[in-house]
């Protein structure tokens, strides 16, 4: 794994940006989250808000004084719904309540199943312009990581605020991998000089890190084939997961896991019908085969194949055991594919049969490449 950065709490960046770190370093985080003022005037639009730590608040201010006498907040801009990005927004407005500041007007990309009621958004747009001193931003729908994510390209310096989509080290994760992909050709379509990330240091070649983001999915999809295409029997995720990142500590294989298991999705509807999956019972499997095999709601897990390998004994696989009751009217053996502690149903439908869904699924990884 890389080295971590050191990257202060407060620094200009650019004439017109400035990073604060949301002072949260932590394994999912890095360095901690960025947050970003923009403009060359005394007003100021905020890209996203941390995640709420006392600390940061007090930085915050700091950062505005530093900045001048009459600095303000006009408008705060959130790349998506994750903690560590909107978990700020109470304490910030409370903050700006107090010392008698206006209150910044909110926009998000509204997703209904995420957003907190109490938070009043005023929806973006693809393309929307957001104008203040000596700074144009226009925002770019980027999702992947997540459903609602949004990036916003900075009209003045060739450059892209990418949230989540992009780090400044290591990889992401990312909800939908077909997605994703297609998130990543757009961001890399406007041609950016410069690359001012969610998490990790400022990234100078633009061009350069998302062709590296691209070519790193690419060549673990290959990977993934060649394990299924050499095994002479169907493989769990977990084991997949075990052939390619047996080089990494085994407590970042479970976020590799749900990586992998996005991965073969994806590979599934680009391979059919050369990809298949055939359906086995977890507790076949001992514990310390499996990362994560205490946490199954569902006993029904997939084994992967290659078609085409004639080697491959399918005698352990088995018809699948009956599903959550209050989905199983809705789903067939055409549409239906077990996700960790997801059904999927089709390619945009989902039930969460788990009284939780596992939030690994939705955290930064710590400098590794996923």
């Amino acid at each position: 794994m890389a080295k971590r950065q050191t990257i202060p709490s407060f620094t200009k960046l650019s004439e017109r940006v400035v990073r604060i770190l949301g002072e949260n370093p932590g394994k999912f985080t890095l360095q901690g989250t960025n947050t970003y003022l923009i403009g060359t005037g005394s007003r100021k639009i905020l890209i996203d808000t941390g995640e709420g730590k006392p600390k940061y608040i007090h930085t915050l201010s700091e950062s505005l004084g530093k900045l001048g006498e009459n600095v303000f907040i006009t408008d705060i801009l959130i790349t998506h719904w994750h903690i560590d990005h909107v978990g700020g927004i109470d304490s910030l407005l409370q903050y700006l309540k107090e010392n008698n500041h206006p209150t910044p007007t909110i926009h998000k990309r509204l997703n209904p199943a995420t957003d907190k009621l109490h938070h009043v958004y005023k929806p973006i747009e693809e393309n929307q312009i957001y104008q203040t001193d000596g700074a144009s931003l226009r925002a770019i729908f980027t999702p992947g990581h997540s459903v609602d994510h949004v990036s916003f390209y900075l009209e003045e310096e060739n450059a892209l605020f990418t949230g989540d989509a992009v780090l400044g080290q290591g990889t992401t994760v990312f909800e939908n991998l077909e997605e994703y992909m297609t998130s990543l050709q757009k961001m890399k379509k406007l041609i950016p000089d410069r690359l001012y990330p969610g998490h990790g240091p400022m990234v100078e070649d633009g061009m350069t890190k998302l062709d590296e983001y691209i070519n790193h999915r690419l060549q673990r999809d290959q990977e993934i084939l060649g394990v299924l295409k050499q095994s002479n029997k169907p493989l769990t995720t977990m084991e997949i997961v075990e052939s390619i990142y047996n080089a990494y500590p085994r407590e970042l294989w479970r976020a590799a896991e749900a990586s992998i298991n996005l991965h073969l999705y994806k590979l599934e509807n680009e391979s059919k019908p050369a990809l298949i999956h055939s359906p086995f019972d977890r507790r076949q499997i001992p514990e310390n085969k499996s990362s994560n095999s205490d946490t199954h709601t569902n006993n029904v897990g997939y084994k992967y194949y290659w078609k085409n390998n004639s080697s491959v004994s399918l005698e352990n696989t088995m018809t699948p055991l009956p599903v959550n009751p209050s989905a199983s009217t809705l789903l067939t053996s055409q549409n239906v594919r077990y996700d960790r502690n997801i059904i999927i149903v089709s390619k945009d439908k989902t039930f969460n049969i788990a009284k939780n869904l596992d939030t690994d699924l939705t955290c930064k990884t710590e400098l590794i490449t996923l």
